[in-house]
């Protein structure tokens, strides 16, 4: 009878861990549910299998030091909403270190083939909702979008501008049918080719070659219509890393990923082109008009107010809790433009959220993490992760992905899957 209910929760704990793995095309209070009782039933049914608890301590290590840095933070209920936020992190890491070497090739294939699924899924039908209100997202722009932007005579709106509206609208509607920002949408598809790719390569059916290559050129042509700079140079990254590594099946990935890029290419519109031209740091000025500010311009901002506090709290920081009411005040105080009072901007990168929140330890814990996790992924030869891991640096270098559902289940998710699973 025990091994009957031993049989029952093992399948349950591998059903519920492919579930999550789903997680693009999951509403938040699914994934949110999801994750409990994935939770209860792995620790129900942990295994005893040999594992350093150094390795769950050097994975969890970020989250410890955002702990203690609430000792000194000044507003603790803040601090503690940010750490409920990101709960999910050492919730993730400990479950799957406490059923350790559980997961062998298979199971990993289908849980991998479960998520590049969900992301084709979520693709095809945000395509069709973009698709069926295309006529609507490309009408001249409003008179309310114009005003938003600081706009009084028309001769100030030039066709660059009016561009850059379209796209913005079309960005904006994409998060809103999908509840994700495009920026991790793009990082969902990074991850979702690499698989797809590695499947193309290991399969001999033309029939099943030809779907995958189709799904991989469907997903680069959204990547480069959402316009995520972040993710189309995380996938240039990675082609480079397989080409350098050269184990890759080299002779076979490096007219497949030439023949993918040159495709994607041709899917370049407007929108990729309009996301680039704002990289124009040598007009980066602090006192711009409404209409002559980018997201490139805004970031700047935001990472000269980081530093600026970090220098000022180098060794312990600021404490996870004030994180938001310092750089909030630096932006009113230092920043000569009312783009920052709109909204609350966070540090968008992860690295320089951990310094300003928990000083040089916090960064540290994070960055050695990451560098652990590489070096231990190189040591097993292990190419998924160490894809894994180089998705994971990139984003954070421009995202705080811990401080997003859709980046923390990445995260916490993949990085401890493959931590603790010698397969």
């Amino acid at each position: 009878m025990s091994l009957i209910k031993n049989n029952i929760r093992n399948n349950l704990f591998f059903l519920l861990t492919s579930a999550i793995g789903i997680f693009p095309v999951l509403p938040f209070s699914i994934r949110s549910c999801l994750i409990f009782l994935w939770a209860v039933v792995g620790i129900l049914q942990r295994k005893n299998a040999k594992g350093s608890l150094k390795h769950l301590i050097i994975f969890i290590s970020p989250y410890i030091f955002l702990m203690c840095s609430l000792f000194y933070t000044v507003n603790l209920k803040y601090g503690f909403n940010e750490l409920f936020q990101m709960i999910g992190f050492p919730i993730i890491g400990i479950v799957f270190y406490l059923n350790r070497n559980y997961f062998d090739i298979k199971k990993l294939n289908v849980i991998f083939s479960a998520f590049a699924t969900s992301v084709l899924v979520l693709f095809v039908y945000l395509s069709i909702n973009v698709f069926l209100n295309y006529s609507t997202l490309k009408l001249p722009p409003s008179t309310v979008e114009i005003e938003n932007l600081g706009i009084i005579e028309k001769s100030q709106l030039s066709d660059e501008i009016v561009i850059s509206i379209k796209n913005r609208r079309v960005r904006n509607f994409v998060s809103e049918v999908s509840g994700s920002s495009t920026t991790y949408l793009g990082l969902f598809i990074v991850l979702a080719i690499y698989i797809l790719c590695c499947k193309f390569l290991d399969l001999s059916s033309r029939i099943s070659k030809t779907i995958i290559f189709l799904a991989i050129i469907f997903l680069s042509a959204n990547l480069f219509f959402i316009g995520s700079r972040i993710s189309i140079i995380a996938l240039l990254f990675i082609i480079v890393f397989l080409i350098l590594k050269g184990g890759f099946v080299f002779n076979k990935s490096l007219p497949f990923f030439f023949i993918i890029t040159a495709f994607t290419v041709l899917f370049i519109n407007s929108m990729s082109i309009d996301r680039f031209k704002e990289i124009r740091l040598e007009n980066f000025s602090l006192n711009k008009q409404k209409h002559q500010y980018n997201s490139v311009d805004t970031r700047l901002g935001v990472y000269l107010c980081a530093t600026s506090i970090i220098k000022q709290n180098f060794v312990f920081g600021v404490g996870v809790g004030d994180t938001k009411n310092r750089l909030q005040n630096c932006y009113v105080n230092n920043l000569n433009s009312k783009v920052y009072q709109w909204q609350y901007y966070n540090t968008h990168n992860q690295f320089l959220h951990f310094f300003l929140a928990c000083g040089l330890l916090g960064f540290l814990a994070y960055f050695l993490s990451l560098v652990f996790q590489f070096l231990h992924s190189r040591s097993r030869h292990n190419q998924n992760y160490s894809i894994i891991i180089i998705i994971t640096i990139i984003f954070s270098i421009s995202e705080n992905i811990l401080l997003r559902n859709d980046g923390l289940i990445f995260y916490s998710y993949f990085n401890a899957l493959m931590l603790f699973n010698n397969e």
